[in-house]
């Protein structure tokens, strides 16, 4: 079970920051694990639920009917916070999304970047006798 420490115990908070965990134990665990996912998808989901869980896993998907009597038994003090996070993760990641943007670098001529998602990308170097730089 785990401990619950409450932010008002600042010497139970100190020694959780001070702390050392060595995560190496856990990765060298995990990767296999990982990459059997990876390269086996499904299959390899269904022989971890077996062998952690003890269940044969038929289906991936919930019913509308179970995820509401699931959300039914939550407190709404463990709703609101699960959903202050989603927002609080939505608004940190859609501020990392890359913008487009424009300048004037001397009269008449603009750059920028444009930010588009491709699938696949070739690079062309023109030859010598094309201009490539400009004198404002």
């Amino acid at each position: 079970m785990m401990k619950r420490i409450e932010s008002t115990d600042q010497s139970a908070l100190q020694s959780l920051k001070e702390r050392k965990i060595d995560f190496t134990v856990f990765v060298e665990k995990m990767l296999p694990i990982v990459r059997d996912v990876k390269e086996q998808g499904d299959v390899a989901i269904r022989k971890y639920v077996k062998q952690f869980d003890d269940k044969i896993l038929e289906d991936f998907s919930i019913g509308n009917e179970k995820k509401q009597a699931a959300l039914a038994q939550l407190p709404n003090s463990l709703k609101e916070a699960l959903i202050s996070a989603k927002d609080n993760i939505e608004k940190f990641h859609l501020n990392q999304m890359p913008k487009e943007w424009w300048m004037e670098v001397c009269p008449g001529v603009e750059a920028g970047q444009l930010v588009r998602p491709i699938e696949k990308v070739g690079c062309y170097i023109p030859g010598e006798d094309i201009r490539l730089f400009q004198r404002c």
